[in-house]
């Protein structure tokens, strides 16, 4: 296997980038990679922290992210933080593109798309963070020519549903796996909305869609500590932290920031909203889910109990004010 391109770049500083980029050679004729997805994910590990972006037609969650602790198994990556949790699921990855927005920013943004083209992740860096080590990449792996096609590994081809779902019930008993299968598999759309499967889950009671909205605003000015879960088809990232700023965007959209993190929710996209009650170790959770009209999950928010402690009973407040 060969060594990740940017291992030999690292001991450079960023006043030196322009020279050494000037010694990359220019692509010269349209290229499929011999290299593989496992190999690109190292490359970006050894990156500054990168803002990650999930995008759905109604949601966007963006969040800061060092993907240093990667681990890669059975063609599923997870990267964790104190903050942050990131699943990648490779075999649904098909091409890496420069995105059109970021050819006046120096190549800063990347979008890995699935067969269809649609976008499963985007990556990008600081405004404030030299962009020399992400153009060394693009540079190395001919991402200017336009869409590049990384090759998968024949494990990754053929893994699938079943695969993924023994994969990652083989990480929650090592300790490895804290996020919900069931939550992961609506999330990616492997699942579709059930009221039956919820209920077999804890309580599940339907609420009002209209007032999440206001929730969430409330949400915000209370400084809660939450939990937030969302994703495409090929990658889920959660969010642990507060989500203390909110905002009323002109296009009708509202959006929620904090250290780090950004989400961006369009109230028309939700076509329900559900309250799951689960009984665990630290007492009774509300786990709030949003839906959109084919059934597809949007979000999962929940407050976030710290080690010992018990939920939020604001929290619940709220969530019952949602009946």
């Amino acid at each position: 296997m060969s060594a990740p391109i940017l291992s030999s770049t690292l001991a450079f500083r960023p006043r030196q980038a322009d020279a050494w980029l000037d010694l990359v050679p220019e692509p010269s004729s349209p290229l499929r990679l011999t290299g593989h997805w496992t190999e690109l994910l190292w490359d970006l590990a050894c990156l500054d922290p990168l803002w990650v972006e999930t995008r759905l037609s109604g949601i966007r969650l963006r969040q800061r992210m060092q993907l240093q602790a990667i681990h890669i198994d059975e063609g599923i990556g997870l990267a964790r933080g104190e903050s942050f949790r990131l699943h990648v699921l490779l075999n649904t990855w098909h091409a890496l593109v420069q995105r059109p927005e970021s050819v006046e920013r120096r190549f800063q943004d990347l979008a890995i798309e699935a067969r269809d083209r649609s976008e499963l992740l985007s990556l990008s860096v600081d405004a404030q963070t030299h962009p020399f080590a992400l153009q060394t990449l693009i540079r190395a792996y001919r991402i200017e020519e336009g869409r590049v096609m990384p090759l998968s590994r024949p494990d990754v081809r053929q893994s699938g549903l079943s695969a993924h779902m023994h994969t990652l019930a083989r990480w929650r008993e090592q300790g490895r796996q804290d996020v919900e299968i069931a939550d992961l598999a609506e999330c990616c759309g492997w699942l579709n909305l059930t009221p039956a499967r919820l209920r077999a889950q804890g309580r599940a009671r339907l609420a009002a869609a209209e007032l999440i909205p206001c929730f969430l605003e409330t949400v915000a000015d209370q400084s809660l500590m939450t939990r937030v879960t969302m994703g495409t088809a090929g990658a889920v990232q959660r969010f642990d932290g507060c989500l203390h700023t909110y905002r009323q965007c002109a296009d009708g959209w509202i959006e929620l920031s904090g250290e780090g993190v950004r989400l961006r929710l369009d109230p028309e996209s939700i076509d329900s909203a559900w309250v799951v009650e689960r009984l665990g170790s630290d007492g009774r959770r509300h786990q709030l889910r949003l839906y959109d009209e084919s059934g597809r999950a949007l979000l999962l928010m929940e407050d976030l109990v710290p080690a010992g402690g018990a939920p939020s009973p604001i929290w619940r407040l709220l969530v019952n004010a949602l009946f």
